[in-house]
């Protein structure tokens, strides 16, 4: 189970820091909100304009900072799925930044004042990360908040990577017969000779069932069991997950469209 934690360790990570690394698009239309109603009460341009651009600018940096993110983690942590599995991450990681860049560009529309957008942006960080399935799984939600947790993009970054990483048949063993007693007070009094006895009485016990022929390298959890087992990752596959993260990118865009829209009509008015 040590591998199968350190992974599920670094994408919460991962997710968190590339979330947050997009709110530095917090400050820009901030910045630029007056030359942004100059130019489109003069009719230079029209908001869908600076919206498509503004956000077309940002994709070569997003690909960019994904790659780098992947090519630093994928060998050093002995990740699975080889050249599908790896650019399937990248995919991924840029999904997460195209939906925070996106969310951190509404708030910037919303508020007027740097400090206090940075706030509600990390405040929603915070909030999408709590309740997205790192912390707090989602069977122990309670269900008045569970709603909640399908709002939060995260959710679907986290298990996007965890199937990516896990769902694979035919991946690593995470927890052996034989390792079942590791990290607990007995270890140190089990030794390879009391290994094999416990087999051979969980034989017995278990004659006539799938597991009569126990033995130490019998594997009891592997990547796919733990995913409904210990994460409850068993609605969507990892390509639905993702396309639900960039829907959620592209809808909060159109919305920022809708709020640039009546904002420069009212400032016209």
């Amino acid at each position: 189970m040590k591998g199968f934690q350190e992974r599920l360790a670094f994408f919460s990570f991962a997710i968190c820091v590339l979330f947050f690394v997009s709110c530095d698009a917090v400050p820009i239309f901030i910045q630029e909100r007056n030359i942004f109603l100059r130019e489109t009460s003069s009719s230079a341009y029209r908001p869908s304009t600076y919206l498509l651009s503004s956000s077309l600018v940002y994709l070569p940096l997003h690909l960019l900072m994904a790659l780098t993110l992947v090519l630093e983690a994928w060998w050093c942590l002995g990740l699975q799925g080889a050249a599908q599995g790896f650019c399937f991450m990248v995919l991924a990681c840029f999904a997460m930044l195209f939906t925070g860049n996106a969310i951190a560009t509404c708030v910037s529309i919303c508020i007027n004042h740097v400090v206090l957008a940075y706030a509600v942006a990390i405040a929603l960080m915070a909030y999408f990360a709590l309740l997205s399935g790192f912390y707090i799984d989602k069977d122990s939600i309670p269900g008045f908040w569970l709603w909640l947790h399908y709002l939060s993009p995260m959710k679907y970054a986290y298990e996007s990577l965890a199937i990516n990483e896990f769902g694979r048949p035919g991946g690593p063993c995470y927890l052996a017969a034989g390792t079942m007693f590791d990290n607990t007070p007995v270890a140190p009094y089990i030794n390879g000779t009391t290994i094999n006895k416990a087999m051979m009485g969980m034989r017995q016990v278990l004659a006539g069932t799938p597991y009569s022929k126990i033995a130490a390298s019998t594997c009891l959890r592997d990547g796919p069991q733990l995913l409904i087992t210990t994460l409850s990752v068993n609605e969507l596959n990892m390509w639905e997950n993702v396309a639900v993260l960039m829907g959620f990118g592209v809808v909060v865009r159109f919305v920022t469209f809708l709020l640039l829209v009546r904002f420069s009509k009212a400032k016209q008015q």
